[in-house]
């Protein structure tokens, strides 16, 4: 049993702290620092804006599905399912098809879930569009630049993988146009320098130094 717990607390910060004494002043602490690790995270303005837009999305995909008029005691007198059905299909509706199975989601209380986990994969697609990378992949000897990639801010920012942020400045997109700016952006990292000797003093770093050192020539 030893054996086990000390192979686990190796791997696993909570059960390292569990088994020292004293055991809730190391809990309270080990919690205590990763609460202050999210507050700081979740304070960031990118994060607040995909929360923002998560709230958003999900509040709006919820009320359009159980706005449309699918209730426990069948279709609404004047919904849009109600209009819906006298403008498609008057006095018969149809079995097996989609306006049925809605029809019955409503008066089974079914809709409500499935509203639930549409507006999450939704809210979740809209929120994790975050932004555009520029990166060099590979390593010593081996770099290459595959252009602009995507990054979503609320998974890979996430507290324990963003190891650390420095802003060093800001585009004003509006005037430009952000797809303008994404295309500059991109062109300038394509035609910087890749050292592919492993024996030179050179790595990702430089590379990134060089092309910010280029954005700023360019203004």
């Amino acid at each position: 049993m030893p054996a086990i717990t000390a192979f686990l607390a190796d791997r696993l910060p909570a059960i390292a702290l569990l088994t020292s004494t004293p055991w809730n002043e190391k809990l309270a602490s080990w919690f205590m620092n990763h609460w202050e690790d999210f507050i700081e995270w979740a304070s960031q303005p990118h994060v607040i804006y995909a929360a923002l837009a998560w709230l958003i999305t999900f509040y709006l995909v919820v009320t359009l599905i159980l706005g449309m008029g699918f209730g426990p005691a069948g279709i609404v007198a004047g919904s849009f399912a109600a209009g819906f059905q006298g403008l498609m299909y008057g006095g018969f509706t149809p079995a097996g098809g989609i306006f049925a199975a809605l029809t019955s989601m409503g008066m089974l209380g079914m809709l409500m879930p499935a509203a639930v986990i549409v507006a999450v994969v939704w809210a979740s697609v809209v929120a994790g569009v975050g932004g555009i990378i520029f990166q060099l992949r590979g390593m010593l000897g081996g770099f290459h630049y595959l252009g602009q990639e995507k990054l979503s801010i609320t998974q890979d920012e996430a507290p324990g993988k963003l190891k650390e942020r420095l802003e060093i400045g800001g585009v004003d997109v509006k005037s430009e146009g952000k797809e303008n700016v994404i295309a500059v952006v991109d062109e300038i990292f394509k035609g910087l320098e890749i050292v592919k000797d492993e024996g030179a003093a050179w790595n990702c770093q430089n590379w990134a130094l060089s092309g910010l050192k280029t954005l700023k020539e360019r203004g």
